[in-house]
């Protein structure tokens, strides 16, 4: 449902950088990796081709627990993010390694995820995204980008 939401929360904001980390849900349901890919490439065209910036992440990991099993869509994630990886070489963009942030730091699945929805990060986990992208935002200014 995002790329349907996406054009005119563009134009209603008019972003000069634009921050894409969608596909959690697509993963759930099944979609097609075919369908989430052209979804995010579109996102990023759309951006692009208004002049702004954009930063696209790896979808975060999810956790299986005593509330829900979540493991289908872990692998789901898992096998899918390379390919975000390849959108971000496509379109010469930053990504950031969201996933990769989470699950680097000790037992993370009780640390930085919400228990009773285990497909969301916890506060400590949102501070693990945020610093993500602010390495690569402060990354991307220190080189004179984002002007």
């Amino acid at each position: 449902e995002g790329l349907t939401r996406f054009a005119l929360w563009l134009d209603t904001n008019d972003p000069d950088l634009v921050l894409i980390m969608e596909g959690t849900n697509d993963e759930f349901f099944n979609d097609p990796y075919s369908t989430t890919e052209s979804n995010l490439r579109s996102m990023v065209q759309m951006v692009l081709m208004r002049g702004k910036n954009a930063i696209i992440a790896t979808i975060p990991p999810v956790i299986s627990n005593s509330y829900r099993d979540r493991s289908a869509q872990q692998a789901r994630i898992i096998g899918f993010n390379p390919r975000i990886y390849q959108i971000a070489a496509d379109y010469n963009i930053p990504l950031a390694p969201v996933f990769e942030a989470i699950t680097a730091v000790p037992n993370w699945q009780n640390a930085l995820m919400d228990q009773p929805s285990a497909n969301h990060p916890n506060d400590a986990g949102t501070a693990v995204i945020r610093d993500v992208f602010y390495s690569i935002i402060s990354a991307q200014l220190d080189a004179g980008n984002y002007y």
